[in-house]
């Protein structure tokens, strides 16, 4: 691991020599891939870079606040990097959070601080919604065939279609929830909760097809 970029002090030598160790037991012991360990030793390059910065020469100085600190550094803007991504930022906290608790069993450190830093959530993104043109690819497959499973899967992606029922609702379904005469059907949500919803033609065909001949 060469010296700093940008700056005169070296890395401490008892940091570089405990993470050299900790990819040592990686390579050996766990026998990670070289593309692998490459990835571990470029993050935990970047821990150092950051320890080093910030005057640390001992892994047994460090807190679980300087390790946070650490991480809202990731996620900031600096004149050397953009701020990484949520994604990268977890993933160079889990190759630290490796590495303190390979010190901690190796008796290097008394302590684990990086077990006590918790992860930035990922946001919470909505799901892709498929096309009509998607769906309809999906029915044909389920339509080909008139044995009972295609009948079934015929039924049911037809039946989650039409009612946008969830798949806990369809699985609890039975024939008495059914009300094909008002094109009805009675699901039953989370907590028991009954609602009523509206049922198209080709679902209640699809249905009543699998409930005679399925």
């Amino acid at each position: 691991m060469p010296e700093l970029a940008g700056s005169k002090a070296a890395i401490s030598p008892k940091l570089l020599q405990s993470v050299r160790e900790y990819l040592a037991h990686l390579q050996i012991e766990r026998s990670l891939s070289p593309n692998t360990l490459a990835a571990y030793r470029s993050d935990l390059e970047k821990y150092l870079e950051y320890l080093s910065r910030q005057g640390v020469q001992n892994f047994s100085e460090i807190n679980s606040e300087q390790i946070a600190a650490f991480v809202e550094y990731l996620r900031i803007p600096q004149k050397n990097h953009p701020a990484k991504a949520i994604s990268s930022v977890n993933r160079i906290l889990a190759a630290v959070r490796g590495l303190h608790s390979f010190l901690l069993t190796e008796g290097i450190c008394a302590s684990d601080p990086a077990a006590e830093v918790t992860p930035p959530k990922l946001p919470k993104r909505l799901p892709k919604a498929l096309t009509v043109g998607e769906v309809q690819k999906i029915l044909d497959l389920a339509a080909r065939g008139d044995d009972v499973v295609a009948l079934r899967d015929q039924a049911l992606l037809e039946f989650l279609y039409s009612s946008g029922a969830r798949i806990s609702e369809a699985v609890r379904l039975t024939p008495d929830d059914l009300d094909m005469e008002n094109k009805l059907v009675r699901l039953f949500g989370k907590g028991r909760k009954e609602r009523i919803v509206p049922l198209g033609s080709y679902a209640q065909a699809a249905l009543s097809a699998y409930l005679v001949r399925g």
